[in-house]
C-alpha cells in the first residue's frame, strides 16, 4: 500500500482505520478501504488481470494535478503514460459556456 497514505492525504482524505492487511480513509461521508488479500497469487500488478484496474479521484485544478505529478515519484508513484500526460485517456471534453 506504498504511497496511498501520501496521495489520499494530499487529496484531503484522513486515515480512519488500520489493521495488519489493510487501511481505510475517509472524506466526508465516503470511505475507502485498501486491503491486501492473504491469498495473493503474485506480488506484481498486472492491469490485464482480474481486479481493480482504474480508480479516479478529483484532484482540483490543473496546477494542483501538476503539483501532485511532480511530487509523486518521491512517494513511489509514476505516470503510466508519461508521453501522453495529462491526456492519456484522450482530450478532456470542452464544456458548454
Amino acid at each position: 500500500m506504498h504511497g496511498w497514505g501520501w496521495l489520499l492525504g494530499e487529496l484531503g482524505w484522513t486515515p480512519f482505520q488500520e489493521w495488519a492487511a489493510g487501511r481505510s480513509w475517509r472524506l466526508g461521508p465516503t470511505y475507502l478501504v485498501l486491503e491486501e488479500s492473504p491469498a495473493l497469487s503474485g506480488r506484481n500488478h498486472d492491469r490485464l488481470a482480474p481486479g481493480l484496474n482504474h480508480l479516479a479521484f478529483h484532484a482540483g485544478p490543473p496546477a494542483a494535478v501538476d503539483r501532485l505529478v511532480a511530487a509523486a515519484p518521491a512517494h513511489g508513484w509514476t505516470l503510466p503514460f508519461p508521453d501522453r500526460h495529462p491526456h492519456a485517456g484522450g482530450r478532456t471534453p470542452t464544456r458548454p459556456t
